[in-house]
């Protein structure tokens, strides 16, 4: 899903960590809130799959980057 929404909107691409208590944390970056906006409902059976996946979920919270550093290695 995160690869269509790149291809066919534009996203930035998404994270999936896990927490120390074994709790997954996912996040998508997107370029600005529009973008965002106009890819809801690019798949739809696609989305709905990924939402009855999720056992719990929270509020979206959107964020403004500031400045962004990584190091991690790429590959």
């Amino acid at each position: 899903m995160t690869q269509e929404i790149h291809s066919r909107c534009g996203s930035y691409g998404s994270r999936l960590h896990r927490a120390d208590d074994g709790t997954r944390v996912a996040y998508a970056r997107w370029p600005d809130a529009s973008a965002r906006e106009r890819c809801q409902g690019v798949d739809p059976q696609a989305l709905s799959s990924m939402r009855e996946a999720i056992a719990a979920s929270f509020p979206d919270i959107r964020c403004q980057l500031i400045d962004d550093l990584p190091a991690e290695p790429l590959g």
